[in-house]
């Protein structure tokens, strides 16, 4: 028991620090769904995104994500060019995978963020978190060792120490 309780609280500080640094970094994760941008990004994993911030460019090249026009789908696709049309910034995009560039331009407003880094597969673990039967594999086992954890600290609380119990002396002395 000695070893439960902190490796429980140990999990949920590690993940509690990772969604926090992620934040303060301005990163998002994104979970890839098809495979347009197979080989070099593959259905199943994760990316780490950048907002865009004022400061930051967009150049040939980049991995971006932005929300398409033709539906409410987030696509993330490599930048073939940078246009300015009446000093508005367009990007022409188009998935590794795919023969053609993307149907029209995409708006610089319309970027979500750029890709920072990819992780292998780790977007099936992520999706699978994300419904209730993986919520609750990801919780249970927490609420569990927590309570456990607390049920032995009672029990501890509860049971006298031997320096607590007097010695037992006989009424009778014989």
């Amino acid at each position: 028991m000695g070893v439960l309780l902190p490796l429980a609280v140990l999990f949920a500080l590690v993940i509690l620090l990772a969604s926090f640094l992620l934040a303060l970094f301005g990163l998002k994760t994104m979970i890839v769904t098809s495979g347009s941008m197979e080989p070099s990004i593959r259905t199943g994993d994760a990316l780490l995104v950048r907002s865009l911030s004022s400061g930051s460019s967009i150049t040939v090249g980049d991995v971006i994500t932005f929300q398409s026009d033709h539906n409410e789908a987030m696509i993330t696709h490599r930048v073939k060019a940078v246009e300015e049309i009446q000093g508005e910034t367009y990007y022409q995009t188009q998935g590794d995978a795919n023969a053609t560039p993307d149907p029209g331009l995409t708006a610089a407003q319309s970027v979500y963020g750029k890709t920072v880094v990819t992780v292998p597969k780790l977007g099936y673990i992520l999706y699978f978190t994300a419904t209730p039967w993986g919520k609750l594999l990801l919780i249970a086992p927490l609420l569990i060792l927590w309570s456990w954890a607390l049920l032995s600290l009672a029990r501890d609380f509860r049971r006298p120490r031997a320096s607590d119990i007097a010695p037992y002396d006989s009424p009778n002395p014989a």
